[in-house]
């Protein structure tokens, strides 16, 4: 196997961990009283949600660019190694 197709498969094993123990831990989660579920959206059908884990502001875009700024980032510093 060529190194570039493991570095693309570590890269993106690791991006997709990253994204999960993020997504679990840091990123805001609102509950929609009106609908009664869990919800990424901070206004539902115009009325504010209320949080109930995670921080404001880390959405599940932020989740997602940083998990990828990562492992790119891992993925370049093994690589200079190799």
């Amino acid at each position: 196997l060529s190194t570039l197709f493991i570095l693309c498969t570590v890269g993106g094993f690791t991006g997709s961990m990253i994204d999960s123990i993020l997504g679990a831990t840091v990123q805001v989660k609102y509950y929609c009283e009106e609908q009664k579920l869990i919800t990424e959206k901070r206004i539902s059908k115009s009325h504010t949600n209320r949080i109930i884990s995670g921080f404001p502001g880390i959405s599940n875009d932020v989740v997602n660019f940083t998990s990828s700024f990562l492992s790119a980032l891992l993925v370049m510093t093994v690589q200079k190694f190799l």
